[in-house]
């Protein structure tokens, strides 16, 4: 074998190995996506529990904390293996990403012991889940933004953009979920509530600029009128008004949350398909990758036969 030869096979085990790598952070990204999504859940329901006084969403906060806690150990045996990879590709930015998750996840019970007490305002609570899932997202971002292949590259810009538009709706979920139970929407709400309608849209368009045709077709399709029309209809109600009576209050407080959390499970469903397209498109990469380096062996080897 030449040393050109030499060089270009090394060069292709090196696309490899680096394809190898997108693949496990592919899988590493589902799992974060299923653990930002209970976690969303458990914030928007802490919220109304907080906003309350422990009078409402008392069982079901509690079935949102094991699901969670299931899917952060399922996540973190992911990044264990990721964070114990010494290899190049594995990037230091990356592990100070996920340095700074398992720095947040050590919060979490303490967290979750002062909504449990009382011991934290609702605002609080939400912003500690929000400082949370934020580095999560910002392992995902990191991915796409290390990823070498131009394909998987987009691919993850996508998921990033998807992930951070649905995060948004989660946050304004809670926010409505506060304001609804509480029974009034003070002005700082209802500003924070138009401020996350608008950068939400902004990430769903910049998700559909990136996005598979499948993909957008999925998207198009997933989202109900009705329910739309539903969460359009009391953000009106919350941005017009800084009152409601008690009553109705509370019972908007469920229904704001019953609407958001159909859109975002739906939202759900658009990120899965997604991230099955990743895991698929590296599957195929590194076929054809390992493909190329055994033809590259066998026209080697050919050469050199060929010589004697």
């Amino acid at each position: 074998m030449s040393s050109a030869q030499q060089l270009l096979l090394t060069a292709l085990r090196c696309d490899i190995d680096n394809l190898h790598h997108l693949a496990t952070t592919a899988d590493i990204v589902s799992n974060i996506s299923q653990f930002i999504h209970v976690l969303q859940r458990e914030r928007g329901a802490s919220t109304i529990y907080l906003a309350s006084k422990g009078k409402r969403f008392k069982t079901r906060r509690i079935t949102y904390l094991q699901h969670s806690q299931a899917a952060e150990d399922s996540m973190c045996h992911r990044l264990e293996a990721l964070s114990q990879e010494a290899r190049p590709q594995a990037t230091a930015r990356l592990l100070r990403r996920i340095a700074s998750v398992w720095l947040a996840l050590d919060e979490l019970d303490v967290l979750r012991h002062a909504i449990e007490t009382f011991n934290i305002s609702p605002d609080a609570a939400t912003q500690a889940f929000n400082h949370l899932i934020s580095n999560l997202l910002a392992i995902v971002f990191e991915a796409a933004d290390t990823a070498v292949d131009p394909d998987i590259t987009r691919a993850l810009v996508a998921i990033f953009h998807l992930m951070q538009g649905k995060e948004l709706a989660g946050q304004e979920r809670a926010c409505g979920a506060f304001g609804f139970t509480l029974g009034h929407f003070d002005q700082a709400h209802r500003t924070l509530l138009n401020q996350l309608v608008d950068t939400q849209q902004r990430c769903f368009n910049t998700f559909a600029e990136f996005a598979t045709p499948e993909a957008l077709i999925a998207w198009q399709q997933s989202l109900s009128p009705r329910t739309l029309a539903g969460i359009c209809q009391l953000r009106d109600i919350a941005c017009q008004r800084s009152h409601h009576q008690t009553a109705s209050g509370n019972t908007l407080g469920e229904t704001w949350y019953e609407l958001t959390t159909l859109r975002i499970d739906t939202i759900k469903t658009v990120e899965d398909t997604l991230n099955t397209q990743l895991t698929a498109l590296c599957h195929h990469k590194n076929c054809s990758g390992t493909g190329s380096i055994r033809s590259s062996q066998s026209d080697a080897g050919a050469a050199a036969a060929s010589t004697l």
